[in-house]
């Protein structure tokens, strides 16, 4: 687990032999540095050396051993670490220090060089993970003869679920479960005994891939278990895994989130949109998809997701990238469910019927680059009865041109508009119905139908809760965090 640390031990450059004293600090939020300690002199000449090489003091990987609790000494390598600042000459011959940021901290193995950094298998631990899966190998009950319920008070058994594996291209993927060990005494009476089941997202090559291919793939399950929590999730724990002779070995990646918090809270079934029993029937098929877009679709991900993992974004910065999002998505993959010329047709006439602006028809009506006001009235049309509840039918003119007026005031910056520049209050409204309609989008790519949709955002308490806070409460009880506005 990606908890905080400081471990005193010894370090070294590859190829070089001197050790140096030192400490590893780790800390989830902030991430991790090294501080080396030597004779002014020594400490001196390092830095310089460092320092000639590249300006901004890098050194690809740094090896150490240090004692934790569960064992006398770990190898631990440090992946692309920093030099704070050069050290200068000193004028007394004390001890310095030099200090690297390190981006990520590998423990339980020696990489000498950045090409040694490839594996076959990669486990993730995700936030809220073990809650949208939804299955436990832990039973409990009486499972004992009849004549003999008088000598049993209780029985737990656990039995492993078998790992839940797909296919995608090169690689598998895999919800695999696991026993995390407990440890017991080993002698006298027992007071009690417990263990508790994970669940990770095991990803498998059978070539070996380097770090940042897996980080590539886990990235977009990420989002995907994203998508159906309906929150933000972080990764918890990242470890590959070695198999020899005596058993296998874990080597875990500490790496920064900025925004995982120590303690985790549940999350309630009725919260998330969906969860892997919705989907299981055809899981394969639906991660497939999802993965198999997430090339043209990446742009769409990064902005969506980039939000959603960092609440604590600016409402600005937020309905920015979400109708940036939108505008993408529909250049890119919107040509799939093109509408008639008849529906097309109706779009226009409805906008010059509703709008009190004199818009000029034939750019309305241009396919080839249509304006972002056309864009967001073609995707509010495609899935007008899946967001029935939180735009209705006649709000979609006046929606689309409040998204459209606010994208260009934002992004011109015209002064004498000012006066009519949208309130923290509008942003948040529209900053909550375009992540639905993004959502529906998405959730259409993963192969869902429009029934299947609309049945998972009905029975969701959040959906409910925000399409009666949107039309009946008033704007001034909105409470928004003012670090946000």
């Amino acid at each position: 687990m990606m908890k905080e640390f400081s471990l005193a031990g010894l370090w070294r450059f590859p190829g070089k032999r001197k050790k140096w004293p030192g400490t590893l600090h780790y800390h989830p939020q902030r991430g991790a540095s090294l501080e080396l300690v030597g004779h002014a002199k020594e400490i001196y000449d390092l830095s310089a050396s460092v320092m000639k090489r590249n300006a901004a003091g890098y050194q690809e990987i740094i090896l150490g051993t240090a004692p934790v609790e569960s064992a006398n000494e770990v190898h631990f390598t440090l992946y692309e670490c920093y030099a704070d600042r050069p050290v200068f000459r000193p004028l007394y011959k004390g001890s310095l220090r030099l200090h690297f940021y390190v981006k990520t901290v590998i423990a339980g193995k020696h990489f000498t060089k950045s090409q040694e950094l490839k594996f076959n298998t990669f486990l993730a631990d995700f936030t809220h993970l073990f809650e949208w899966v939804d299955v436990s190998g832990i039973t409990s009950g009486i499972d004992v003869p009849l004549d003999k319920l008088e000598d049993v008070d209780g029985l737990i058994i656990y039995k492993r679920p078998e790992p839940i594996k797909v296919s995608i291209s090169n690689y598998t993927i895999s919800l695999y479960f696991e026993r995390e060990p407990q440890l017991e005494p080993l002698w006298g009476a027992k007071e009690q005994s417990c263990f508790k089941q994970r669940v990770y997202v095991m990803i498998e090559f059978a070539e070996k891939q380097s770090f940042e291919t897996f980080e590539e793939v886990y990235y977009h399950f990420r989002n995907l278990l994203s998508l159906g929590v309906g929150h933000p999730v972080y990764p918890q724990e990242i470890k590959t895994r070695f198999t020899g002779k005596w058993g296998h070995n874990d080597v875990e990646f500490f790496v920064v989130n900025p925004h995982l918090t120590e303690k985790q809270q549940r999350l309630p079934i009725i919260q998330m949109l969906f969860i892997y029993a919705d989907i299981s029937a055809r899981f394969e098929t639906y991660l497939s998809n999802w993965m198999a877009n997430s090339d043209r679709l990446k742009p769409v991900y990064d902005l969506y997701f980039g939000i959603i993992h960092n609440p604590d974004t600016y409402l600005i910065h937020t309905f920015l990238s979400l109708i940036q999002a939108l505008e993408t998505y529909h250049r890119r993959l919107a040509i799939k469910y093109e509408l008639t010329d008849d529906v097309r047709g109706q779009l226009v006439q409805e906008v010059l019927n509703r709008s009190s602006r004199n818009y000029d028809a034939s750019k309305l009506e241009d396919r080839i680059d249509p304006p972002l006001l056309m864009r967001l009235l073609e995707l509010l049309k495609i899935h007008e009865d899946i967001l029935h509840p939180i735009i209705e039918y006649w709000q979609h003119v006046q929606y689309a041109e409040f998204l459209k007026d606010a994208r260009n005031y934002f992004t011109h910056l015209e002064p004498a508009k000012d006066s009519t520049a949208p309130t923290s209050d509008e942003l948040w409204r529209a900053n909550e119905r375009m992540k639905l309609l993004l959502q529906t989008c998405l959730l259409f790519e993963l192969g869902l139908n429009k029934n299947q949709i609309k049945q998972l955002f009905s029975r969701n308490a959040d959906f409910d809760t925000l399409g009666r806070t949107l039309h009946t409460l008033s704007k001034h009880v909105i409470s928004i965090p003012f670090y946000r506005l």
